[in-house]
């Protein structure tokens, strides 16, 4: 039986938390740690991701610790587009000490993350997010404690593609429904999404968080962006809606990437239309399934994605936290 003495023990209250980037002979662990697996094949889950992670663009140098040996909790940032940064978090042990204390920790943790972050001259980052699950209340606490809001939990939703009668050849009265391909320049495609945004049920929290060319840059990099899948929907002259589905060929499935009408097209079948028409061509270009997320407060767009097949395959609570 090992001594007392060969046990790591948590750090005492009066330590400093010393967070530090992880250094490559302790990614693995700090892996094992983020992947929240503690089983006899988690060690190697652990090394398979270490290997994978600059396949998949991930920068092990934004992985963060608070003690080295043996690791403590464990943070890392993969920096994204529109200066957007999505943090993720290793769950805490039963071992680790108090609770108190390991809360304190964590704190300590996503507030040193988010100055360096802010502080790296490699990344441009205005707003860091993080998607807990529903029930890691550790999570939720210890971000609204580095002053993370919650604007809202999501739903994931997936679709098979094929089983939905063909979309009427054209949208309801008064619309006309241009593709992105068709536009030079982005005026068209940022007024619509501005104009969606107005008293929608989408997470309304976020808005005024980021520019709107922030976001349009977040959604052209979900997956493979190709503008003859992204859809707006006029009256007159004036963008008032928008639809944008990208393809991903890692998954092999096509992202609703954004769904979003003005206040003058909601209640007219607008969205039923261009969700039909998105789906309907994403089926013919060979893809089966369609991904999406919403607002678990956004009861009309839930029963819409509901008529059409979706069906809800987890939960996530977001946060947000602004570096500007």
């Amino acid at each position: 039986m090992p001594s007392p003495s060969s046990q790591p023990e948590p750090p005492r209250e009066s330590e400093p938390i010393g967070v530090r980037r992880v250094a490559p002979e302790h990614a693995a662990a700090a892996a094992e740690r983020l992947l929240g697996r503690r089983d006899a094949h988690s060690m190697t889950a652990a090394r398979q991701f270490v290997q994978a992670a600059p396949s998949h663009g991930i920068d092990l140098s934004l992985l963060w610790t608070t003690r080295a040996n043996p690791i403590g909790q464990v943070a890392l940032v993969t920096p994204g587009a529109g200066r957007t940064a999505m943090l993720f978090l290793g769950e805490p042990r039963s071992d680790d000490g108090p609770s108190d204390a390991v809360a304190r920790e964590l704190e300590r943790l996503i507030d040193a993350v988010g100055e360096a972050i802010r502080e790296d001259a490699r990344h441009e980052v205005a707003v860091l997010q993080c998607l807990p699950l529903p029930t890691h209340d550790w999570a939720h606490s210890a971000l609204r404690s580095s002053g993370y809001t919650h604007v809202g939990d999501l739903a994931y939703l997936s679709a098979s593609l094929g089983s939905q009668a063909p979309p009427r050849p054209d949208p309801p009265g008064g619309v006309r429904v241009r593709l992105a391909s068709e536009l030079t320049g982005d005026d068209d495609l940022l007024r619509a999404l501005d104009r969606s945004y107005e008293h929608t049920l989408d997470c309304p929290e976020l808005c005024g968080l980021r520019s709107t060319r922030d976001i349009l840059d977040s959604h052209r990099a979900a997956g493979e962006h190709d503008p003859t899948l992204w859809r707006l929907a006029y009256i007159d002259d004036r963008p008032e809606g928008i639809c944008l589905v990208n393809p991903n060929a890692d998954t092999g499935d096509a992202e609703l990437v954004y769904l979003g009408l003005s206040t003058e097209l909601r209640g007219r079948g607008v969205g039923a239309w261009l969700l039909a028409r998105g789906m309907d061509e994403t089926c013919r270009r060979g893809i089966d399934r369609m991904i999406c997320a919403v607002d678990l407060r956004n009861t009309p767009a839930l029963a819409l994605y509901r008529r059409f097949g979706f069906t809800e395959t987890s939960q996530r609570s977001a946060f947000v936290r602004t570096l500007d």
